[in-house]
């Protein structure tokens, strides 16, 4: 069983900010205080101070008992303490308190139907915390697509571990690595009309059953699924990080290309409309199955004459706007460059302005004869060459950008997977280049980038 306290800066606070945190728990109780600027900084925007709050929380010393059933999370302004025991009803908060209206302090609740995303870039982390001895625990991972309640009957991985200490109180199995092998990012559907769920390969279900022993004694058991998706979260977020919107993309601004392929994905459960410049669009889907619970729509189909495109979310719990600025090039070849987001779903980046095309050979080289029984052929080669091939590298430049959309460059850059859609080809490529300095226009006036690809493949098909 769980319970949650959310700490939540409504507003940047001002000195002198006090926030004050009891947890007792059976015959146990801890109090934690902490001021604010004198403990803690008070940052730039209400996002840096609870980033700094958050900091101070983590590497705060915490009693063992504390720790053992204790999880500290950050979401942009808001910090989550989560409580995992056996008995919630001996788990109580005796002082939340705050003695500032700009930081909100309570215990809130936690909803166990809420579809938990595993990102399996990064630390995908099941703990245990059984809150009694045991000296080992297994976990049998089962990955599958199509109906959630259709976990087959085998594991695909059955694991097991022994505790490394007697008494020690949790144990935690990473599972990223195990579940990221039933995934395959891939731009299937991605030039397709209309809304459009996820093509096989780019999400998959990952249930999970845990038991914890004593002996031959079954002490504790846990299970769960996750909907896994091949991204990741960056360090800041910890493991097991969530996305912090129901729309899957980073920013609220951003550029389209006129008649050009463009997808926005987005959960579909909870949701209540959708609405592309005003003109709803029509979303039903049995979220039962893994590929219905995120969809994509795409822009191209509503850009034939506007300048913009507004795109309104609305979910039981959030309201996101997405504003796309319509734009058209007349002079040189677009390119629209696909690659697998953070969240682990494609996503289009343009690049409209001059492009250079190079190609990189590779070649051996022998020195063999050239006489034929003493009598010379001076039109032979003394050095052959063989096994000649090449790649063909590709330098893109942007248009001129908004700020903002330096994120979008960033998680471009730490993709693994990238494509250029050039006319009506979809090309595999890799970026050339390991490292990006990002531009803003305090510094640096005018915004654009230029970026080094080389197609994925060679030259002459030698497969």
């Amino acid at each position: 069983m769980a319970k949650r306290i959310k700490i939540e800066l409504l507003s940047n606070p001002t000195p002198v900010a006090n926030i004050g945190i009891q947890v007792a728990y059976g015959s146990y109780s801890n109090f934690v205080g902490v001021t604010l600027p004198v403990a803690v900084a008070i940052g730039a925007t209400k996002e840096d101070t609870a980033s700094n709050l958050f900091d101070w929380y983590f590497e705060y010393s915490y009693p063992s008992w504390l720790s053992a059933i204790q999880t500290i999370s950050l979401a942009g302004s808001t910090i989550y303490f989560d409580y995992e025991v056996a008995d919630e009803n001996n788990l109580s908060f005796p002082i939340l308190d705050s003695d500032q209206s700009s930081i909100s302090i309570e215990e809130v609740s936690i909803d166990e139907d809420t579809l938990q995303i595993g990102l399996v870039r990064s630390t995908l982390s099941i703990r245990l915390i059984p809150n009694v001895n045991f000296d080992r625990a297994t976990l049998d991972l089962y990955n599958y697509t199509g109906d959630i309640a259709s976990v087959p009957t085998t594991p695909n991985y059955p694991l097991s571990k022994a505790v490394v200490q007697l008494g020690q109180p949790a144990l935690n199995f990473d599972i990223n690595e195990l579940s990221k092998t039933a995934l395959t990012p891939t731009i299937a559907n991605y030039t397709l009309s209309g809304v459009q769920p996820l093509p096989a390969g780019q999400s998959c279900w990952s249930y999970y059953n845990a038991n914890c022993y004593d002996g031959e004694d079954l002490v504790y058991n846990k299970d769960g699924i996750l909907l896994c998706l091949y991204g990741y979260g960056y360090f800041q977020d910890l493991y097991n990080p969530q996305p912090l919107s129901n729309v899957l993309i980073d920013g609220n601004s951003h550029t389209h290309l006129r008649g050009y392929d463009n997808r926005i994905h987005f959960l579909t459960r909870d949701l209540t409309s959708v609405t592309v410049n005003g003109t709803p669009l029509t979303v039903s889907l049995d979220t039962d199955f893994n590929y219905n619970n995120i969809v994509s729509l795409n822009l191209n189909d509503y850009d034939a004459s506007a300048t913009a495109l507004t795109v309104v979310f609305t979910y039981t719990d959030e309201t996101r706007t997405l504003v796309f600025s319509v734009k058209e090039e007349c002079k040189y070849e677009v390119v629209n460059c696909v690659f697998i987001n953070k969240y682990g779903l494609p996503q289009s980046l343009f690049f409209t302005k001059a492009q250079k095309r190079s190609d990189e050979i590779e070649a051996s080289e022998y020195r063999g004869l050239i006489s034929d029984f003493g009598v010379y052929n001076t039109t032979s080669h003394l050095y052959k060459a063989f096994n000649s091939n090449g790649r063909t590298k590709v330098t893109c430049n942007t248009d001129y950008l908004n700020e903002s959309e330096n994120e979008t460059f960033r998680q471009m850059m730490l993709s693994e997977t990238v494509w250029l859609i050039e006319g009506d080809i979809i090309n595999p490529v890799s970026i050339d280049k390991k490292s990006i300095e990002y531009k803003t226009s305090l510094v640096d006036k005018l915004i654009q980038y230029s970026i080094d690809f080389k197609y994925a493949f060679d030259i002459i098909n030698q497969c």
